[in-house]
């Protein structure tokens, strides 16, 4: 998934994307969750609670994303910057 959007602008870089299933990539573009400056997962507060969106969603919010060693590949500021302000339902 583009973080920040090809069609907005958003370049095809290593570092503007994520690997998500379908499931969270639909809810990272609706703005269900995004990330914070440390990288770390938030989940929108508009996000339901039940016992199977807890464990998909809630469950995560505040973990560290898993980055990859090389430093070079994670998402980088700008892009979720653009998420978290123009996507991203705090």
């Amino acid at each position: 998934v583009h973080i920040h959007w090809k069609a907005y602008g958003g370049p095809s870089v290593v570092n503007n994307g994520l690997a998500l299933c379908t499931l969270h990539h639909d809810a990272f573009d609706m703005g269900a969750f995004g990330l914070d400056e440390s990288i770390t997962i938030r989940i929108s507060g508009g996000v339901s609670r039940s016992p199977v969106v807890d464990h998909l969603f809630w469950q995560r919010d505040g973990q560290q994303l898993f980055l990859p060693y090389d430093k070079t590949q994670w998402p980088a500021e700008q892009y979720v910057g653009w998420h978290r302000k123009q996507i991203f339902k705090a």
